[in-house]
């Protein structure tokens, strides 16, 4: 009898050890904010060498943690990694504050022209990308279209086709500009207005970046892209509220009016664009016939953002 005693006890011991050891867990929510106090997303934090977790898109993540003293690792690209030890007694909420590294890093350029979101300097296909700073110029340089800012690009050339409205196609390497396509975010929405609208309605301020692939796209995107394709990339919402406003009024009576605005929180955002274009017809040269052809247009591009997680996101637009 006692000879069991001494068995039963300390298998008895054991069990309540172990019980007691798995409920020492604690579940921590982590909050990782920039200096500006905005959410800083794919923010990793791990502890003793190991990954708990990464924060979603707003800047929060959850991990489960023994009780007693730990130490977190937060780190991003961009940021100075941050070292900090917390004795935990419960589940709790933690703070995590980061500041911009301050060594400038390479801007990271990424590109979706050839079908797989890749980084520009990995594509297996040479893209040549127009990045925000390039837009940014030409919005103030001439912000009814992207006409004049296409034609700089070596191998493009940039004809006028219709003398009434003044419309211009897109020749990449000598081919007509029929051969060339013309996406938004990788659809080709412009591809029946080829040679009645084509460049002329679209306005620089709307544009994160443009990406042209010279050369045949055909596998890609069909017959249309023979001689190469150019994708319009659209701005899209940061949780920081953006306003961009741009008048501009020449000395040939052109008006240009456009107004850009986005915000995103947690799940939902937004993106509204639009655009007032006035000319009259101008005859520089005194001739009786008109140089610059009369036109006016109105442009509406309003977009809505839905993030039901941090690696799908969905979105419905209009462009008119």
């Amino acid at each position: 009898m006692k000879k069991r005693d001494r068995i039963f006890f300390p298998s008895l011991f054991l069990g309540v050890l172990v019980s007691v050891s798995g409920f020492a867990q604690n579940t921590i929510r982590f909050n990782v904010l920039s200096g500006k106090k905005s959410p800083v997303a794919y923010a990793t934090i791990s502890s003793k060498g190991n990954l708990l977790c990464t924060t979603d898109s707003a800047g929060q993540a959850l991990a489960s943690v023994a009780a007693g003293e730990n130490k977190f690792v937060c780190q991003i690209i961009g940021y100075k990694t941050l070292d900090t030890t917390i004795f935990v007694t419960g589940p709790t909420s933690i703070s995590i504050m980061l500041y911009p590294d301050e060594h400038e890093l390479e801007e990271v350029v990424l590109v979706s022209s050839t079908r797989t979101n890749q980084r520009i300097e990995n594509s297996t296909m040479k893209v040549e990308v127009l990045g925000a700073e390039e837009l940014t110029e030409e919005a103030t340089v001439q912000p009814g279209n992207i006409s004049s800012m296409l034609g700089d690009v070596s191998g493009v050339q940039i004809q006028q086709t219709s003398a009434a409205s003044g419309n211009n196609s897109v020749r990449i390497q000598g081919l007509d500009g029929k051969y060339t396509q013309i996406l938004r975010d990788g659809m080709p929405l412009y591809e029946g207005f080829s040679g009645g609208f084509g460049i002329l309605t679209i306005p620089p301020l709307d544009l994160k970046q443009i990406e042209l692939i010279k050369g045949a796209a055909s596998t890609l995107y069909g017959g249309g892209a023979i001689s190469g394709l150019i994708n319009l990339i659209s701005k899209r919402p940061t949780f920081d509220q953006q306003a961009d406003a741009v008048l501009n009024i020449t000395s040939l009576n052109e008006v240009n009016a456009d107004l850009f605005l986005a915000k995103r929180n947690k799940t939902t955002g937004y993106t509204f664009f639009t655009g007032i274009n006035h000319l009259n017809a101008v005859d520089v040269n005194k001739d009786g016939l008109s140089d610059v052809p009369q036109g006016n247009s109105i442009i509406l591009h309003p977009q809505f953002y839905y993030y039901p997680s941090t690696s799908t996101t969905v979105s419905v637009g209009y462009i008119g």
